[in-house]
């Protein structure tokens, strides 16, 4: 930390080196020692747009003859190389601030860019810009974020906006303006052929470190998944910060690029059970991240993993019920015990499901055709005709079967997380309430203690 002396000089030494950049970069154009170079850019321009309930759904346009741009990249080393060799650089490395180059390089090229983008730094921005500089130099913690563009979430509303402490969140519905882009014509093949996001996700926060906005992320992912059923992933998001000295930020891109197989739609009616909801999470979502420091959550942890690679795998849709089965059998199954596997599951999982309103014989057939599947594909099988006939006329296809099996995974990981219980002691309190009212009871205000917390669509209670 700065001593109030120290910085005080060091302010004044600041405020000296930014005139002098100004007068040096002043001096370059107008003698022209300084100018900036042309580049050509191709120009994406979007023509047709329409958003609905499964997202973008059309976004035709093309390329248009490329432009040239003014970039000033090789000025700015020019002029910050200049500027090293002047006393005012100089004297701030040699006064005893602990500062190291690069970090004073990267205030010089700040002042440079908003100098040579005609950025007006009078006084009270050039004071703001000094005062994040020594605060990051003093190790505070500043503003930084991410732009997240996401796919498998739809929003019916336009934006959503909430804050949950000191993090800042906007959901919003992609427009037409987001998916146009100039592209130099060196990156044009890597930038042109990204998929168009369903929904784009913003947040700020105070921080330090690139992790920690890669934590966040991975967190919002986590809690947009369990708040609705959705192959919620990210395309890209591109990382910020106020930041000179922390390196590291910039767009991050999966190496899977399968494309969204389930959309979660979120109504406008919902903007508040998804702050009410991400709130509560926030402090749980270490859970199903951590799969070593906590033994008592790791079948949280592990079911957590196939519901979402139920969600994200494609292919065969026997390979994502049975991931989902096996995230069932994380949660309600114990290795030690010679279960009766498929009367287990179906037993424990409508009674757990009973007390939120849903039918226990339509649970019980859905988890026994469910797990009819597992078995039919992990023995290296596929659906029959006959079968998959069956499945479409009982529940109009196979996939609505997996879309109401992968909803009952769901709420089930958020009871296990929100009722704080240890897993056979839970599913021994589960096997003496089917046939001990005490103990009926007692499950029934367990269940009453979590029930506002766990997030349903209007049409999941179904009789």
């Amino acid at each position: 930390m700065l001593e109030p002396i120290k910085k005080e000089e060091l302010i004044n030494l600041l405020k000296g080196l930014a005139s002098k950049i100004n007068e040096e970069i002043e001096e370059g154009i107008s003698n022209k020692s300084i100018e900036p170079e042309e580049m050509e850019y191709m120009q994406y321009k979007v023509t047709k747009f329409k958003y609905t309930d499964k997202g973008v759904t059309e976004h035709g346009g093309g390329t248009q003859p490329p432009i040239t741009k003014k970039t000033w990249d090789r000025a700015i080393y020019k002029i910050t190389d200049s500027i090293k060799k002047l006393d005012e650089y100089k004297s701030i490395l040699n006064k005893g601030f602990d500062i190291e180059e690069r970090y004073l390089d990267s205030f010089v090229r700040r002042m440079i860019n908003d100098k040579i983008e005609n950025i007006n730094v009078g006084e009270d921005e050039l004071n703001k810009i000094i005062t994040l500089f020594i605060d990051d130099l003093n190790g505070e913690p500043l503003k930084c974020g991410a732009e997240i563009k996401l796919q498998g979430l739809v929003l019916l509303q336009e934006e959503i906006n909430f804050k949950i402490s000191d993090t800042s969140i906007n959901l919003r519905q992609t427009k037409a303006v987001d998916l146009e882009k100039d592209i130099p014509q060196y990156d044009f093949m890597q930038n042109y052929f990204q998929p168009a996001p369903s929904a784009i996700l913003t947040m700020e926060f105070f921080g330090r470190e690139p992790l920690e906005i890669q934590h966040k992320v991975e967190q919002a992912i986590s809690i947009l998944r369990l708040f609705r059923v959705g192959s919620i992933k990210y395309i890209s998001y591109h990382m910020h910060s106020e930041s000179f000295m922390r390196f590291g930020f910039g767009t991050v891109t999966p190496s899977n690029t399968l494309s969204a197989s389930e959309n979660c739609i979120i109504k406008g009616e919902d903007a508040q059970k998804l702050k009410n909801f991400w709130e509560i999470m926030r402090n749980y979502t270490a859970i199903i991240f951590d799969e070593i420091a906590n033994t008592n959550t790791h079948h949280i942890n592990i079911a957590y993993k196939r519901y979402c690679e139920a969600l994200m795998e494609g292919g065969l849709i026997e390979r994502r019920t049975a991931s989902a089965v096996m995230g069932f059998e994380s949660l309600f199954l114990e290795e030690k015990k010679n279960e009766e596997i498929t009367y287990r599951l179906k037993m424990r999982i409508s009674k757990l499901l009973t007390k939120f309103e849903f039918n226990p014989s339509k649970i019980k057939k859905v988890i026994t055709d469910a797990y009819r599947i597992r078995s039919r594909y992990v023995h290296g099988g596929v659906l029959t005709h006959e079968y998959r006939k069956k499945f479409e006329n009982e529940y109009g296809s196979v996939n609505k079967l997996f879309q109401l099996i992968i909803e009952y995974l769901r709420i089930s990981i958020l009871i296990m997380i929100f009722i704080k219980k240890e897993k056979a002691e839970f599913l021994d309190l589960i096997d003496d309430s089917l046939i001990d009212k005490v103990k009926d009871s007692e499950i029934e205000n367990l269940l009453n203690n979590v029930k506002n917390l766990i997030p349903l669509k209007t049409s999941d209670s179904e009789a």
